[in-house]
């Protein structure tokens, strides 16, 4: 008989689950006016019964590369081929691979490749890369590849396409890239195809925003990462300084970022207009989208005819104002945008197939935009920029976000208050409550944590804290930023005061656990009136 093994087991405590409408908490509104929705509880595109998917060329392509000369028979050749333009209602929404050969004059084939515009980048031992760009149709399958190779000063030159002072026809594409998503301000110089002083410095900005290697040239990580489908809201607004991490939004790059504004109302009104022909289920998926931020959060939607908050739109390619890119180009590639309070407008590109992009990621995105919050720097945040098709579940950062820019109400005139606050699983993390004293007080505010507990293990990738966030809506100071959970200095995702005397109506507090999987901490949120 085999022994028992002698091996601590822990044996989890049982939380009593936090209850909206439980006593001394303020009671949850209604997510989502679903109506007569009869579709309201599907989670996946409903194709309708006369959709027939759209003809597209697939075929191999052939790429060869130029021998130069000198350069070894056998040295192996590595080819990263990437789509830069999908035809209308592609199925595929991102092409992205990889090749190696063992030779330049061997090549490489790309079996079974949808038709459309690529850019192929090149890589050999020693040398530089070098970039080209490809139509791909049924009429031409096979290329051959040529350019000048320079070669590699170190390993990591390798992966550099372009430096500073050089010239290529492609720096163009990636000067308007970074100026349409905030990194670079209209440059002075005229030499549009040269890689100046002043775009190395806003590939820099882009590259840190990223966590890529912030060299300021153009590698071929960073160009990857351009052509990605993605979200066409700037990552800094055109209005905020480019070195914006002193900005009370947030930097580029943040866990958490604000649009700058945020909802008086917490129950939006939404208005639908045109929809798309690729689902029948498009505004049951855009509901459920919005029933995901009401569920963590005090908002509350509900459907109108006219005088909205929240409008819906599918933009057709050809249709008066279209404001997309009809499937990407070299300098972007988007599916969708929106504008926070007080427009509230979410537009769809119809030039995609919605039955193949996930409209539940997008929507979800779209509507974090129309609530207040700007670009995510964590990448498996809704509200990151780039579209992997995942972001329809909520992250604990993104909970953070909405809950600090909306938060439950509490009436109490004192003199003295103790509120609840929860930083559990079923919380994502993050538990927020404005104590309204109901007119202008002096007051000593602090939160209290009365419990922690570790699920898993209790580390470094953990953090807790009760802060004072905000008085009459109005910040207060930070006391901790940076780290792998915090942001830039006055980013809304720090820690701010954890005690705060002074005159005010309405305290907001918030309670926060970081990675919530392995951590959850309750605590209380105190006041007590002066005079």
């Amino acid at each position: 008989m085999a022994e028992e093994s002698s091996e601590y087991k822990m044996q989890r405590p049982t939380h009593k689950p936090v209850s909206a409408n439980a006593e001394g908490r303020v009671a949850k509104t209604p997510g989502v006016d679903y109506r007569q929705d009869e579709l309201s509880q599907t989670k996946e595109p409903i194709r309708p019964a006369t959709w027939k998917p759209k003809q597209t060329f697939v075929g191999n392509l052939t790429l060869r590369v130029k021998q130069p000369e000198g350069l070894r028979a056998q040295n192996p050749v590595r080819v990263t081929l990437i789509r830069a333009h999908r035809p209308r209602k592609a199925e595929q929404v991102h092409v992205q691979r990889t090749e190696m050969a063992e030779s330049p004059e061997k090549g490489v084939v790309f079996e079974e490749l949808p038709a459309g515009d690529y850019l192929i980048i090149c890589q050999l031992r020693r040398y530089r890369p070098f970039v080209s760009f490809v139509r791909f149709t049924r009429q031409t399958p096979e290329f051959e590849i040529g350019s000048p190779l320079h070669p590699a000063r170190s390993l990591d030159e390798e992966k550099v396409l372009l430096r500073e002072g050089e010239r290529h026809p492609f720096v163009e594409d990636t000067r308007r890239f970074l100026a349409r998503f905030g990194y670079l301000r209209p440059a002075r110089d005229s030499q549009k195809d040269t890689l100046s002083e002043q775009v190395s410095m806003a590939l820099r900005r882009f590259q840190k925003t990223y966590d890529l290697d912030a060299t300021g040239t153009l590698t071929v990580e960073t160009l990857a990462l351009m052509l990605q489908p993605r979200c066409a809201v700037p990552d800094i607004m055109h209005d905020e300084p480019l070195e914006s991490s002193a900005g009370p939004v947030g930097a580029a790059g943040d866990p958490i970022v604000f649009m700058g504004n945020r909802w008086d109302n917490m129950s939006l009104r939404y208005r639908l207009f045109d929809g798309t022909s690729d689902i029948s289920n498009e505004w049951s998926l855009i509901r459920a989208a919005m029933d995901r931020w009401a569920q963590v959060s005090p908002l509350a939607f509900s459907e109108v005819s006219s005088d909205s908050d929240l409008e819906f739109d599918f933009r057709r390619p050809g249709e008066a104002g279209y404001p997309f890119d009809e499937g990407g180009n070299k300098d972007g590639n988007v599916l969708a945008h929106a504008w926070g309070p007080s427009n509230g407008t979410v537009e769809f590109d119809d030039h995609e197939d919605w039955g193949s992009t996930s409209l539940p990621a997008v929507s979800t995105h779209e509507i974090g935009h129309a609530l207040g919050l700007a670009h995510s720097g964590v990448e498996d945040a809704t509200m990151y920029p780039w579209y992997d098709g995942g972001q329809a579940t909520l992250h604990e950062v993104d909970v953070r976000g909405i809950k600090s820019l909306y938060t439950p109400v509490y009436r109490h005139n004192g003199p003295f208050v103790a509120y609840p606050l929860f930083a559990f699983n079923s919380e994502m993390g993050t538990d927020s409550v404005t104590i309204d004293l109901g007119a202008v007080r002096h007051f000593l505010a602090w939160g209290t944590i009365t419990m922690i507990d570790s699920l898993i293990d209790l580390d470094r990738d953990n953090m807790c804290f009760i802060d004072v966030y905000e008085v009459d809506g109005n910040r207060t100071n930070w006391r901790v930023s940076g780290g792998d959970h915090l942001g830039s200095a006055n980013s809304p995702g720090n820690a701010y005061e954890g005690t705060y005397v002074g005159y005010g109506r309405r305290i907001t507090f918030r309670i926060t656990a970081g990675h919530v999987s392995d951590l959850e901490a309750s605590g209380h949120a105190m006041v007590l009136v002066l005079s």
